[in-house]
């Protein structure tokens, strides 16, 4: 059971992480749609800060197919003991969000990016976290 549930977090992980990198790529027609405009804050995100963000789910990815034992990669205890709950807990809290622009108690509705966020963000977010957190419990 764990490994599947390792196996349905690293393919949703890396799913994410590879359309980050046809972003960067591609670029994105409508960025309204994948993030809230927030004021001073610039339209596009420029193409490294894209890539490092793919870079990160991409290790959140290994990291879940590390917990499935489908790759054997020297850890330290930190990581081991800790690092499953830490990104269970950052994606609870983006399922959360700020109580203004982001998360299932947004305030700022009708936008396009709002739309979005709680069809698919949100609760995209809150089942990596619970799922996350069923992974550390559980096994």
């Amino acid at each position: 059971m764990q490994s599947i549930l390792c196996l349905i977090l690293f393919i949703i992980f890396l799913s994410i992480s590879l359309l980050h990198v046809w972003w960067a790529i591609f670029g994105i027609d409508d960025v309204t749609k994948l993030a809230p405009q927030l004021p001073g804050r610039p339209t596009h995100p420029p193409v490294y800060m894209t890539l490092l963000v793919a870079l990160g789910l991409f290790a959140i990815a290994v990291f879940y197919l590390w917990k499935a034992d489908m790759v054997s990669i020297e850890l330290g205890s930190f990581f081991t003991n800790y690092l499953g709950w830490i990104i269970s807990g950052i994606f609870l809290l983006r399922a959360i969000g700020d109580f203004n622009y982001v998360g299932l108690f947004s305030k700022k509705r009708n936008t396009k990016f709002d739309k979005l966020d709680r069809k698919y963000y949100s609760p995209l977010s809150l089942f990596i976290g619970v799922v996350g957190v069923l992974i550390e419990v559980l096994f």
